[in-house]
């Protein structure tokens, strides 16, 4: 499946909408305002919640949870090697773990489970807010991936590196 995600630039907290090809909006993801921890909620475009990401606060490297019902269901989470092609690993229980890497400014990425491509992801270079085009193949967790794509972009082009300045790019 193919879609576009975008970052609202004019808002005062951190806000992406996601839609297809023929420019449906699908979901939105927003976060909370007043937070020491980044919190956003995944809804779809009527305003159903579908999940929740929540940053773990005193980490290492930045850490985020994927929650569903409340209940965490993935970690997400920046490795700290290599620093000049960063990397990212998208942890579900009882599941081979998801690799994300792209190049030093994450404006590509891929995501592979084992050796097997399952996603990529482009972020269009000029642009006034950060825009990826990505394509997930259908039998994946498409609000999983979707969330992990929102938490790259967090972690690699926010200010404070998404973890009060560790894991910037």
């Amino acid at each position: 499946m193919r879609y576009k995600l975008r970052e609202k630039i004019w808002s005062i907290r951190d806000r992406y909408v996601i839609r297809d090809t023929a420019d449906e909006e699908l979901f939105v993801l927003e976060g909370k305002l007043l937070t020491l921890a980044k919190k956003l909620t995944f809804s779809s475009s009527d305003g159903r919640e579908l999940a929740r990401i929540e940053q773990k606060l005193l980490a290492l490297r930045p850490t985020f949870f994927l929650l569903r019902d409340g209940l965490p269901t993935a970690r997400i989470r920046r490795m700290l090697r290599p620093i000049f092609k960063p990397r990212f690993e998208v942890e579900v229980p009882g599941e081979e773990t998801i690799v994300v890497t792209g190049n030093l400014w994450a404006h590509e990425f891929e995501f592979l489970r084992g050796s097997t491509r399952i996603g990529y992801a482009s972020k269009k270079v000029f642009s006034w807010s950060d825009s990826y085009g990505i394509d997930l193949d259908d039998d994946e967790d498409q609000v999983l991936l979707l969330a992990a794509t929102a938490i790259v972009d967090l972690v690699s082009h926010s200010g404070d590196g998404g973890a009060g300045g560790v894991g910037g790019g």
